[in-house]
């Protein structure tokens, strides 16, 4: 890139940040977009959650399941031994 684009390139930024930043519809649009980022990063977190203690509560199950399998294998095995 040439001396000339750096320069043409640095003041087109300069300019449209300054018109953007006293911009209302931006600002507005800026803040909406800030809300209903917020408002998802917290629904992600809520859900995370309930699948997180929904998923230990499973497995709670499982384990308790399976303990109760074992032992009723356990009796079987064991009574016809005997």
């Amino acid at each position: 890139m040439s001396f000339f684009q750096r320069i043409a390139q640095f003041l087109a930024n300069e300019l449209i940040t300054k018109r953007l930043a006293q911009s209302e519809t931006f600002m507005r649009a800026a803040h909406k977009t800030h809300q209903n980022v917020t408002k998802s990063h917290k629904y992600i977190n809520e859900t995370t959650t309930k699948a997180s203690s929904s998923a230990k509560e499973g497995s709670t199950n499982i384990l308790g399941f399976l303990s109760e399998v074992r032992k009723e294998l356990g009796k079987e095995l064991g009574g016809g031994r005997k």
